[in-house]
């Protein structure tokens, strides 16, 4: 069956969200491997103004260390993200700023061919529209059931486009 142009497209809308059980939290894990501890990752949602910020600081032994900041808006309107670190030994950050239905960012990132720059201007963002590193931090307020599935527009933040991603209870 041939696809029409727009069903290529990357469509948005309000987020499903249960916002009644947003609250202030915290949370961590340990990376164990072989039953020895490899690395960790603590997460937090915090009140920002009218608003909230997500922090997400990980890392994998000495291959990974990173610190992420993700800043969104009452409705779930994203402005901005910052994430630093370092990959392999070498220095990653990210810099984001959402306005007026677009995105703008540079930074430098892991990629297939090492560190690579990447920097984009005023990609469209459609309604709804998740930086990469919230998507997590979302997760536990979709309004999940037996049959849930939720496609949401995801900013992949370090190639500066908009995918569009399901999320759906498998099991």
């Amino acid at each position: 069956k041939s696809l029409e142009q727009d069903e290529l497209e990357v469509k948005g809308g309000a987020l499903e969200l249960d916002r009644t059980r947003m609250v202030p939290v915290s949370d961590s894990f340990t990376v164990m491997v072989q039953g020895q501890p490899f690395g960790f990752q603590v997460t937090s949602l915090e009140r920002d103004g009218d608003g909230w910020a997500y922090r997400e600081r990980s890392q994998l032994a000495t291959i990974v260390q990173q610190q992420t900041e993700v800043r969104f808006g009452p409705d779930f309107s994203m402005r901005s993200t910052r994430q630093s670190g370092r990959f392999q030994g070498q220095d990653m950050k990210l810099d984001l700023r959402y306005a007026d239905g677009t995105v703008s960012g540079e930074g430098v990132t892991p990629g297939a061919q090492g560190m690579t720059p990447v920097k984009f201007e005023g990609v469209t963002t459609p309604v709804g529209t998740v930086d990469d590193n919230l998507v997590q931090g979302l997760l536990p307020y979709f309004r999940w059931t037996a049959d849930a599935s939720f496609t949401v527009a995801i900013l992949a933040s370090g190639k500066g486009v908009v995918e569009s991603r399901t999320y759906k209870v498998a099991g």
